[in-house]
C-alpha cells in the first residue's frame, strides 16, 4: 500500500455515525500537492570522527488543505548509510503556510563522502501527494577517519522445538541468534512460515536477551496457532542492518525446517458475508461529512480486523486507510464498523469504497481487493471566502503597535472583519470590515512582535497574511537608580544601577554635579564614571538621566554628598636609635592635605614589621627586631582620605647583645666516650668566637673555637652515668649555660654467648646457651638463627633458652646465637651440634576389611613418618581389644581366629622411633562367615506314591541360608526350598526305591549334603 494511503488516519475517527460535522470550506476543491517553498540545511559539512553530529533541516511549506508531516533523513551517496528519519515539526505559520524544522543526527562510523539531504514526498491531509521525493542540490560534507562500512555478521542461528503439534492448541518456538557489529545492530526480524501454503508468523522484533549491540543474542518467541498447516515451515532472518544503515543483500534461511503437525489444518482464507456503507451521497459544500462502513466477516480460526479506503474515481484523493473495529460477535463470526470524514476539499464526484484481502490470523489471504458495488457521491459546490490581506505593516509605540495592511478580494461577500494576531502570544485585535489599520495595545516592550491579518465574510475566514515586520515595542528609559559616589582627590567615583530601557537600548548616560551643574556624557553600557575638577573640601550631589532612541529619561534621585580630599604629605627627618631588639625612631609630620591626620605607620626593613600610633605622636619604640640586623625606618601619615607615601628611610641601625643559650645539647654515648652536639647559639648581633662544653661529675671541659657545634669527649668510664652543658661567647661576653643534655652512660656491644645445645623435638629444637658479659650495657635480647634455611627467633635479654619451631621435621639444623644490648648485637656464636627434628608418625588412613572363613583381611593406606621411619604398624581387634603387629613395611595383613557371625572392626597406628601414632578410624565393620554346615537330622514320609522329606535348620555359620537343595536319585531333578521352609514334597512317583539328601546355600556357595536317606514307594 503507498504511503499517500495512509495520510488521512488523523482524520478518520471509528464507530462515530451521523454526518453534518465541520466548518464553512474554506477554499475550493484542492487537488493539488503542497509546494515546497525554501529548503535548507546546516552546517554542511560534519565530522563525525570523534562522535554523532547533528544537522539542522528547515524548509517552508504551503498548501491549501494543510500539510501532513512531512519528514527528513539523510543518505549515503556511496554506500547503503541512512540516518534514521526525523519528523519536522511546525515553528511558524500554520499547516497552509508555515515554517517546519528537524534536527538529523550523523552517527560516529558514519561512510566518510557526499551525503544527500532529502524530504518525503510532500502530501496533504487529503491525500493529494508529489510524485517524488525533494533532495536538495547541495550535498552533505561527511568526514569519518573511522568509518564502519561492514553491515552486521551471524555467528550463530538456531530455534527449539524443531517439531510441534499444534491440534489441541498453539505452540510457542523460541529462536535465537548470535550477531556481532562494530557499529551496533539494529533491531533485527525473523518470520517463521509455511512452505505450503501463506501462513507465517512475523516478522517479529527480536530482543537483545544478553551481550551490547555490538555483540549480543537476540531472542524472539514465534506462536505457531492451531489450525496451521501441517509441515515444513522455514525460519527466516531478514537481512541483517546496524543503526548507520549497513545492511546484508540476503536473508537468512535455517537450513533446518520446524515441522508442524496438526490433525485439523485451515488454509482458507476469510469471507466477506455481508458489506455496506451509509449514507451513500454526501455534500461537503459546507462542511465535512462522515461516512460508515460495516462488514461481517467469518473465519475458522479468526479474521484480522481489515482496513477501508475511500478513494476518489476522478483524482488521487483517498480517504484512509482506517481500521474497522469489530462491534458484535468474535473473529471467527463479527461485524466490523469503522466511520471516515470526507473534508471539506474533497474533489465531487463518484468514490469507491474499498475493503483490501481479507486475511486471518494464521496469514490466510484473499488474492483480490473487495471494492463495494456501489458507488459514494460527494457533491461540493464550495463559497468562496475572502482572499488574505496583503501588505501588512506595523509602527512600534509604547506597549503597543499600530498594524496596518491592504484589504484582499472579497470573492463576492462583503468583508465584516479583520482579526489581527500578534506573534509571540497569539493575542487577537478585531477590526471592523472597512477598516484598514488598527492599534494593538497589551504589548511587553522589548519583544520583537510580527502580526498576521485574516479577512472574514459571510462566507467565512480568509487564510492569514503573510507576517509583517517584526517591531519591538518602547518608550524612554526609566531613571537610574542608587547612585553613589565615592570621594577622590579633586575627583568623585559615581556608580549607579541601570533602570529599565522600556523596549530599546539606553544609548547614553548624563551625570550632573551639583552645586555647579557641570554634566559628563557616557556610553550606555557603562554604569559608573570619574567626576573630576571637583574642589577638595567642598560638598558635592550628583544625579544621573538615561537616553534611548526614544529620548532622556527624568532625573534620578540625588546621590549622598560627598567631599573631595587628599591623603597626607609624607613625614620627613626620620632617625633611629638601636637598642636589644629594638630601636627609637622619630619624624616630622607632613601636611595633611585638608583631611587631619589620624595616625602614623612606622615600617622596618628588612622584614617589613610595622607599627601604629595616634596622630599626637611623633616618636616610637619598635621592638621585635632581630640582633646584628641593619635596619631602616619608613613612616607613613594616614586621614580619612587614606595614607601618605613613605618616608625616605631613616640612616640604619643595628641592635646587639651578647649570646643566647645553645640549646638542643644531645650526647651519644661510646665505648668510654660520648659525642656530643648542640643547636648554635642566636649571636644576637655580635659573631659567636667559641663554644665551652663541661661534662658532669667531674666538670671536665673541652674548649673550641670558632662555630663547630660537635666534639668528642673522651676518657669516661663505661657504666658510669654523664651529663654536659654548654655556653657560647661573642665580642659582647659568654651566654649562660645551655640546659644539660639527656644523661648518657659509655658501653660496648656484648660478647657472643658461648656453649650452645640444642635438642629436638616435633618440627622444632630448644636451643640453650651461657649468657654473654654485657660490656657496660644490659643485654636486651638474644637472636637465635637456624641452618639451613637462616630462620630465626628473638627472645628476651634475661633468657638463655628458647624453643624454635616451623622446622621441617628429618632435616639435620645447627643453630648460633648472638647478644644485643642498647649498642648493638654481638658476634654469632660458635654453632651447637646438628639436630634432626621428629615426632611420632601420622595417622593411618583408609582402614578397609574383608571378611573371610573366621578371619578378615585389613589394609590401610600408610601415613608420613614425621622425620623418623615407620618401624611396624599394629592392627587392633574390637570386641575383644586383641592386637597384631605388622612390619612398617607392609599395609595389609590377615587377621584370622575371629567367630563367624560376629561383627569386627579394625583401627591400625603407626611406630617409629619416636612412638606411636594415634589409632587411626575404625575400618567399615565386617562378619566372618562360611558355608552352611552339614543337615545331621532328615524324615521322610511316605503316603502312596507322594513322598515327603522334612529336616531341621543348621546354625548359618555367620551368613543366613538363602535355599535348600533337595536331592533324589534316580532320576528327578533336586528340588529348591526357600530358607522359611523345612519340607520339600515330591508327588507321583514310580513304585521303586528312592535316595534323598538335603544341602544349605548361602552367600559362599552349597554347604555340605545330608546323609543319603533310602525311601520305597510301594506300587
Amino acid at each position: 500500500m503507498s504511503r499517500s494511503r495512509l495520510v488521512l488516519v488523523s482524520i478518520l475517527s471509528v464507530a462515530l455515525l451521523g454526518v453534518g460535522v465541520g466548518t464553512p470550506a474554506e477554499a475550493a476543491v484542492d487537488t493539488a500537492p503542497p509546494t515546497l517553498v525554501t529548503f535548507d540545511f546546516t552546517p554542511k559539512t560534519v565530522d563525525v570522527s570523534a562522535g554523532a553530529q547533528q544537522v539542522a533541516v528547515t524548509a517552508q511549506i504551503t498548501d491549501a488543505t494543510g500539510v501532513d508531516s512531512p519528514r527528513v533523513r539523510v543518505t549515503s551517496d556511496s554506500t547503503t548509510q541512512a540516518s534514521a528519519y526525523a519528523d519536522l515539526t511546525l515553528t511558524a505559520g500554520d499547516a497552509q503556510n508555515g515554517i517546519y524544522a528537524a534536527t538529523v543526527t550523523v552517527p560516529a562510523g558514519a561512510a566518510a563522502g557526499a551525503w544527500s539531504v532529502s524530504l518525503d514526498a510532500l502530501g496533504d491531509t487529503i491525500g493529494n501527494y508529489a510524485g517524488a521525493k525533494s533532495t536538495h542540490p547541495t550535498k552533505l560534507a561527511v568526514v569519518d577517519d573511522d568509518a564502519d562500512l561492514d553491515p552486521p555478521a551471524l555467528t550463530d542461528f538456531s530455534f527449539t522445538p524443531s517439531t510441534v503439534d499444534v491440534s489441541s492448541g498453539p505452540r510457542d518456538v523460541v529462536i535465537t541468534a548470535w550477531i556481532t557489529d562494530a557499529t551496533g545492530t539494529a533491531t533485527p526480524q525473523v518470520t517463521v512460515s509455511s512452505d505450503q501454503t501463506d501462513h507465517a508468523v512475523g516478522p517479529l522484533d527480536m530482543v537483545r536477551i544478553a551481550g551490547d549491540d555490538h555483540e549480543g543474542i537476540y531472542q524472539a518467541t514465534a506462536t505457531i496457532l492451531n489450525g496451521a498447516a501441517a509441515g515444513a515451515w522455514t525460519v527466516t532472518l531478514d537481512p541483517l542492518a546496524d543503526t548507520l544503515g549497513n545492511r546484508e543483500l540476503n536473508h537468512h534461511r535455517h537450513p533446518t525446517a520446524l515441522t508442524v503437525l496438526d490433525v485439523h489444518p485451515d488454509t482458507a482464507a476469510p469471507v466477506l458475508e455481508d458489506y455496506a456503507f451509509t449514507p451513500t451521497t454526501v455534500d461537503v459544500s459546507a462542511g465535512a461529512q462522515q461516512v460508515t462502513v460495516t462488514a461481517r466477516i467469518t473465519d475458522a480460526t479468526g479474521a484480522v480486523a481489515p482496513a477501508v479506503s475511500i478513494e476518489s474515481d476522478s483524482t488521487g484523493q483517498v480517504v484512509g486507510p482506517i481500521t474497522l473495529s469489530r462491534t458484535s460477535g468474535d473473529a471467527r463470526d463479527g461485524t466490523y464498523r469503522a466511520t471516515a470524514t470526507i473534508p471539506t476539499t474533497a474533489a465531487p464526484g463518484t468514490w469507491a469504497v474499498v475493503l483490501p484481502p481479507l486475511r486471518d490470523a494464521l496469514g490466510n489471504r484473499e488474492p483480490t481487493q473487495h471494492t463495494h458495488w456501489a458507488r459514494l457521491t460527494v457533491l461540493n459546490q464550495p463559497v468562496a471566502v475572502p482572499e488574505p490581506p496583503t501588505a501588512v505593516s506595523a509602527v512600534r509605540a509604547d506597549r503597543s503597535a499600530q498594524v496596518s495592511w491592504t484589504p484582499g478580494a472579497s470573492n463576492g461577500s462583503p468583508i465584516t472583519s479583520f482579526t489581527v494576531k500578534a506573534s509571540p502570544g497569539g493575542a487577537t485585535r478585531t477590526a471592523s470590515g472597512n477598516q484598514t489599520s488598527t492599534l494593538f495595545p497589551g504589548l511587553t516592550n522589548g519583544t520583537a512582535y510580527t502580526f498576521t491579518v485574516t479577512a472574514t465574510s459571510a462566507n467565512g475566514s480568509s487564510r492569514p497574511s503573510l507576517p509583517s515586520t517584526a517591531v519591538t515595542p518602547a518608550a524612554i528609559p526609566a531613571p537610574p537608580t542608587a547612585v553613589t559616589a565615592v570621594r577622590g582627590d579633586r575627583s568623585a567615583q559615581v556608580t549607579w544601577t541601570p533602570g529599565s530601557n522600556n523596549g530599546y537600548p539606553i544609548t547614553s548616560y548624563t551625570v550632573t554635579t551639583q552645586p555647579g551643574g557641570a554634566v559628563k556624557t557616557v556610553t550606555g553600557t557603562m554604569s559608573t564614571t570619574t567626576i573630576t575638577g571637583l574642589t577638595n573640601g567642598n560638598p558635592y550631589t550628583f544625579t544621573v538621566t538615561a537616553t534611548n532612541a526614544n529620548g532622556a529619561s527624568l532625573p534620578s534621585l540625588p546621590s549622598a554628598a560627598i567631599a573631595p580630599a587628599a591623603v597626607p604629605a609624607a613625614p620627613t627627618a626620620v632617625t633611629a636609635v638601636r637598642g636589644d631588639k629594638m630601636a627609637q625612631v622619630t619624624w616630622t609630620p607632613g601636611a595633611d592635605n585638608g583631611s587631619p591626620i589620624t595616625g602614623f605607620t612606622i615600617t622596618a626593613s628588612p622584614g617589613g614589621a610595622t607599627m601604629t600610633v595616634s596622630r599626637e605622636r611623633d616618636s616610637a619604640t619598635i621592638g621585635n627586631l632581630s640582633n646584628g640586623v641593619a635596619y631602616t625606618f619608613t613612616v607613613r601619615a594616614t586621614n580619612a582620605v587614606g595614607t601618605s607615601a613613605a618616608s625616605t628611610a631613616s640612616p640604619a641601625v643595628t641592635p646587639a647583645t651578647v649570646p643566647s643559650a645553645p640549646a638542643g645539647v644531645i650526647a651519644t654515648r661510646a665505648d668510654k666516650s660520648a659525642v656530643v652536639t648542640w643547636t648554635p647559639a642566636v649571636d644576637n648581633g655580635a659573631a659567636i668566637t667559641g663554644y665551652t662544653v663541661t661534662a658532669s661529675p667531674g666538670g671536665a671541659t673541652v674548649v673550641l673555637t670558632g662555630t663547630k657545634t660537635t666534639t668528642t669527649f673522651k676518657d669516661l668510664i663505661n657504666g658510669l652515668t654523664y651529663s654536659f652543658t654548654v655556653t657560647a661567647t661573642n665580642a659582647v661576653g659568654t651566654s649562660l649555660p645551655s640546659p644539660a643534655s639527656a644523661t648518657v652512660t659509655p658501653a660496648a656491644v656484648p660478647a657472643p654467648p658461648v656453649g650452645v645445645i640444642a635438642a629436638r623435638g616435633d618440627k622444632s629444637a630448644v636451643v640453650t646457651w651461657t649468657p654473654a658479659a654485657d660490656n657496660g650495657s644490659p643485654v636486651t635480647a638474644y637472636t637465635i638463627t637456624a641452618s639451613p634455611g637462616g630462620a630465626t627467633m628473638s627472645v628476651a635479654g634475661t633468657m638463655s633458652t628458647a624453643k624454635v619451631i616451623g622446622l621441617a621435621n628429618g632435616t639435620p639444623y645447627t643453630f648460633t646465637v648472638k647478644a644485643i644490648n642498647a649498642l648493638g648485637s654481638s658476634p654469632a656464636s660458635p654453632a651447637s651440634a646438628a639436630v634432626i627434628p621428629a615426632t611420632v608418625p601420622g595417622t593411618p588412613t583408609e582402614v578397609n576389611a574383608t571378611r573371610g572363613p573366621r578371619s578378615a583381611v585389613v589394609s590401610w593406606r600408610a601415613p608420613a613418618d614425621n622425620g623418623s621411619p615407620i618401624t611396624g604398624y599394629t592392627v587392633t581387634i574390637n570386641p575383644g581389644g586383641t592386637t597384631a603387629t605388622v612390619a612398617g613395611t607392609r599395609t595389609r595383613t590377615t587377621i584370622k581366629g575371629l567367630s563367624n557371625g560376629t561383627s569386627y572392626t579394625f583401627t591400625v597406628s603407626a611406630t617409629n622411633t619416636v612412638g606411636a601414632s594415634p589409632e587411626s578410624l575404625s575400618s567399615p565393620a565386617v562378619i566372618p562367615a562360611g558355608r552352611p554346615p552339614r543337615i545331621e537330622d532328615v524324615q521322610a514320609t511316605v503316603d502312596g506314591r507322594t513322598v515327603t522329606i522334612t529336616w531341621a535348620a543348621p546354625e548359618d555359620n555367620g551368613a543366613p541360608v538363602i535355599t535348600y537343595v533337595v536331592s533324589v536319585d534316580p532320576g528327578r531333578a533336586a528340588k529348591t526350598v526357600l530358607p522359611e521352609n523345612q519340607s520339600a514334597v515330591f508327588e507321583r512317583l514310580n513304585p521303586g526305591t528312592y535316595r534323598f539328601s538335603v544341602a544349605a546355600t548361602n552367600y559362599l556357595g552349597v554347604g555340605k549334603r545330608s546323609k543319603k536317606i533310602t525311601v520305597r514307594v510301594p506300587r
